[in-house]
């Protein structure tokens, strides 16, 4: 509580002197620079060569790609029949074996 106190009080007494400080400024400390226009053109070559550049990446980027994942596993399962052919099957092989 101390702390925070004695923090408060110092800020308090920092804005004031700061405060009267400036209100005791007058305008002859006041610097006039001079000031310096300079016309240039909107884009310079290398930016436009860059500009360029990350328009075809970023139209590169929005053409669709296929990605073609080798995976013997999901090939065997994609090329069995389904569980329904399978029953089927077995079915029709064991009636013509119970026969």
């Amino acid at each position: 509580m101390k702390k925070t106190t004695l923090l408060l009080l110092t800020s308090l007494a920092v804005l004031a002197a700061n405060a009267s400080a400036a209100q005791n400024q007058t305008d002859e400390d006041v610097l006039v620079l001079p000031t310096y226009q300079v016309t240039t053109p909107r884009y310079q070559p290398a930016e436009k060569k860059v500009n360029e550049s990350l328009a075809a990446l970023r139209r590169a980027a929005e053409a669709p790609t296929i990605l073609a994942a080798e995976v013997p596993g999901l090939r065997k399962l994609a090329l069995q029949p389904p569980v329904s052919e399978q029953a089927a099957q077995f079915l029709k092989a064991f009636q013509v074996a119970k026969i």
